[in-house]
């Protein structure tokens, strides 16, 4: 499994490359920030990269948020990822399409200190064929 991360003023952004576009139910994918200011908001965004080998048009995620201090948080969400007639949401360029997708907004952290954001799908079958990169972006609410 490979990584990128980039900073354009985010606080935190990274994105995973799936390895051969197909994320296994087991691959479990980390993404570890610190947050120093508990003072202010922040929004979380989840970004999802898929082709067109991609079969569904949802996907469903679990979500668990590790804080300092040893809280844990799971969320189980689901994403459309296109409409009834198999129109992707979000922007493209040929086969691929990608979606940044609001995980929660305005959200303030208590604590400060490391966190940790764990993304697993949720979906039936166990190989999802066309999930091309995910990834976890953090920044300051506008």
């Amino acid at each position: 499994m490979n990584f990128s991360s980039c900073n354009t003023g985010e606080i935190y952004d990274k994105t995973y490359t799936i390895s051969s576009d197909i994320w296994v139910y087991d691959e479990i994918l980390d993404f570890e920030f610190t947050v120093s200011d508990t003072s202010r908001s922040y929004d979380l965004y989840l970004l999802i990269r898929n082709s067109g080998a991609y079969h569904y048009s949802n996907i469903w995620l679990f979500v668990k948020t590790f804080a300092p201090g040893g809280n844990v948080l799971t969320d189980t969400i689901e994403i459309a990822l296109s409409d009834e007639k198999g129109r992707w949401f979000g922007k493209g360029i040929g086969d691929v399409n990608e979606m940044q997708v609001p995980y929660k907004e305005n959200v303030y952290f208590i604590n400060r200190g490391i966190y940790k954001v764990s993304l697993q799908h949720a979906m039936r079958d166990s190989m999802l064929e066309g999930i091309m990169d995910i990834g976890f972006k953090l920044q300051y609410h506008q």
